[in-house]
């Protein structure tokens, strides 16, 4: 029996976003898929060591020296224009696997705030 050959159509957006991580990775978009697929029936996860920032230069990081999640896009907004101010931010964890950043500059400026009125 020949294998079957399936078409699945995604959203532009998402389709975007896939180019974008194989070019990061170095892989073709069935390659990606291909990944994530085993990973969903139980396979190890992909571990190429290399890490790119956009099309310029290509440098090695060990995947152990970093995280990569994403943001709800205002969240990130507001994570950006906080480190585009030079803000001293905080990363920590909390319970039920959540990640709290916290802006320690405004938090700084808000417990000066509090303690002059009082």
């Amino acid at each position: 029996m020949a294998d079957a050959e399936y078409v699945v159509r995604i959203p532009e957006e998402l389709n975007k976003r896939v180019n974008m991580y194989c070019e990061l990775l170095g892989l073709k978009p069935e390659e990606l898929i291909s990944h994530a697929v085993g990973r969903f029936y139980g396979l190890p996860p992909y571990t190429k060591e290399k890490f790119f920032k956009g099309k310029g230069r290509k440098f090695f990081i060990p995947r152990s020296c970093f995280i990569i999640f994403a943001l709800p896009y205002e969240e990130h907004r507001k994570l950006a224009k906080w480190l585009m101010k030079g803000d001293k931010i905080d990363i920590a964890t909390a319970p039920d696997n959540e990640v709290i950043i916290m802006n320690q500059t405004k938090l700084s400026k808000w417990k000066a705030k509090k303690e002059k009125q009082n």
